[in-house]
């Protein structure tokens, strides 16, 4: 092979080898933020297992009522509950996202939901924030167990809620309500 090929094909081969080379991100993270990574990817795996036990097939073929958990009694008594509070939360999702629109009930620092002073004594919207703020304390109490990072808090339980606070918080639309720790209610721009 004479010199001026071989001074072609080196560049060339070194073009091609960058160009096919896998890219690589690397990102690096505090650990906050690597804990609410690990937190908020326990609560998608009970999404996961919410699908996986609603779906498994009934041997008689009998009909399930609707909104039970088929296969639940495979699961601890633990377990079971936290799915049931994950899948009455789906269900009660759009009325509380309704209500937020309607600036009724508003999301707080702790990741539960609160009415806003606008619904003060309105029945309703306090059974549904009751039953809500219910399921989602199963739901942080089961994560705060399962997330082994959280488990070295002081508190993993408050520090579960702070990070669905902030969850929730970044999902609110505009004209939606926030309660701050400080107690102030804020109306997101």
């Amino acid at each position: 092979m004479n010199r001026k090929a071989l001074l072609w094909i080196i560049p060339l081969g070194a073009l091609l080898l960058y160009a096919c080379a896998p890219e690589v991100n690397i990102e690096l993270v505090d650990a906050k933020t690597m804990l609410e990574n690990q937190v908020l990817g326990s609560y998608e795996e009970l999404g996961e297992d919410v699908w996986m036990v609603s779906n498994v097939r009934v041997a008689d073929g009998t009909a399930v009522p609707a909104g039970e958990l088929v296969g639940i009694e495979n699961l601890d008594e633990d377990k079971a509950a936290v799915l049931t509070a994950y899948l009455d939360s789906l269900y009660l999702s759009d009325e509380i996202r309704h209500l937020k629109h309607e600036g009724l009930v508003g999301e707080t620092w702790n990741g539960l939901v609160e009415p806003t002073p606008a619904a003060f004594g309105d029945v309703y919207v306090g059974l549904l924030v009751y039953d809500e703020n219910d399921n989602r304390q199963l739901i942080y109490e089961r994560l705060s167990l399962v997330s082994t990072s959280v488990s070295l808090e002081e508190d993993p339980l408050n520090a579960v809620g702070e990070i669905f606070g902030q969850y929730h918080r970044e999902r609110l639309q505009p004209g939606e309500y926030f309660f701050t720790a400080d107690g102030a209610w804020i109306q997101v721009q």
